[in-house]
């Protein structure tokens, strides 16, 4: 059974590597925006989950100052929907939330340039092995690069996200903040890199099969 799966999986390697086009290996590699999305959301979804009992006192120390007086009318009133809206929305208003979405920008800004100044990149982008580099000498960055390419994010994602998916349509794979503060990205690892460690993986649990079988 095993050496069975062994060969079958021998002839998916062989097809695979038999229809992968040839790569250039010359210059660096540009990372795309499907690996720039998942390291980003890779990050985000960690601060945020590490970060959410302060992002949620945060958001009630931000909305105490909402209008009380006015949430208070909606106590033993008979309000239609609309009218429920209009009152939740003249009590919160716009400018809370505009508060609240920017103070946990800020912090999560923090913690993302602090770990690209640090290290050089962040936990999604190496797991993806992105680094970020200035665009000229494709060395590490200043620091001021790291806090005008994160600032960079604003203009890149308020106008229909058209900086970001601008990664897609440039020989060096910028998007609108990566023009600001004169950066790239590129991949670190070499081609088929991934796909070794696949069928490292696979190695690892035939050989580990074998082991308990013969136990």
């Amino acid at each position: 059974m095993i050496e069975k799966l062994e060969k079958l999986f021998d002839k998916l390697v062989a097809k695979a590597t038999f229809r992968r086009r040839p790569v250039d290996e010359t210059g660096p590699r540009y990372a795309d925006l499907n690996d720039r999305a998942i390291a980003a959301a890779i990050d985000v979804f960690l601060l945020y989950f590490l970060l959410f009992p302060l992002f949620l006192w945060i958001q009630m120390q931000v909305f105490s100052l909402a209008d009380h007086e006015k949430l208070s009318q909606l106590q033993g009133s008979a309000f239609s929907l609309s009218q429920q809206l209009s009152i939740l929305w003249e009590a919160y208003q716009l400018q809370l939330w505009v508060l609240n979405c920017c103070i946990q920008i800020m912090i999560i800004g923090m913690f993302i340039v602090g770990a690209q100044i640090v290290y050089g990149t962040t936990l999604g982008k190496y797991l993806l092995g992105l680094r970020i580099v200035d665009m000229k000498t494709l060395e590490k960055p200043a620091r001021w690069q790291y806090v005008v390419r994160y600032l960079g994010y604003i203009p890149s994602t308020l106008l229909l996200m058209i900086g970001i998916f601008w990664i897609s349509f440039n020989k060096e794979r910028r998007g609108w903040h990566d023009y600001l503060a004169r950066t790239t990205v590129i991949n670190i690892r070499p081609h088929g890199w991934y796909w070794q460690q696949v069928k490292r993986l696979w190695r690892w649990c035939v050989g580990l099969l074998r082991r308990e079988l013969k136990n």
